[in-house]
């Protein structure tokens, strides 16, 4: 019969807009329709069975994006790779993405863009829309600083 086996579960918590410390437990390499990118697990601290907990990585453009040229894409592929290896202390370049675990960084949590209703985790730390009030960082972490990445505001629709 239809639904007999039905358990309830009740929902994970969910982690308000703002500034966390995170570390990866898990970083593995997937393959798509598209290509292979890299899902990342991370627990946040003090949040643990929160969602959200997974990012996926895409790998590096070797089409154009949307609207964007395929220049602008790498361009930002690159910013982006850059903030979150300098975030989570990694050397630059360094895709032995195995060595990750445990590795700490600070994440930003905010809604997503299209559809803000759910929330969408930032591997690094990202501003948050003003319209917001301002959250209270959830760490006393200093923001990483992308002083190394001029003109890098980091607000592209890239899938990453």
């Amino acid at each position: 019969m239809f639904g007999t086996n039905y358990t309830p579960v009740e929902s994970t918590p969910s982690i308000d807009s703002g500034y966390y410390q995170a570390k990866i437990i898990r970083a593995e390499l997937k393959t798509n329709s598209i290509g292979q990118y890299l899902e990342i697990e991370v627990t946040i601290k003090d949040h643990q069975g929160c969602n959200p907990k997974i990012a996926l990585l895409n790998d590096y453009p070797m089409t154009p994006y949307g609207s964007l040229s395929l220049e602008d894409s790498q361009r930002i592929w690159n910013q982006n790779m850059t903030k979150f290896f300098d975030n989570f202390k990694i050397n630059r370049g360094d895709f032995n993405f195995p060595m990750w675990i445990n590795h700490v960084g600070e994440v930003t949590v905010r809604p997503q863009k299209k559809n803000p209703q759910y929330k969408e985790l930032i591997l690094w730390h990202d501003k948050l829309e003003q319209k917001q009030s301002a959250p209270t960082p959830q760490t006393s972490a200093a923001a990483p600083s992308n002083a190394q990445i001029p003109n890098a505001p980091f607000d592209e629709d890239i899938p990453f």
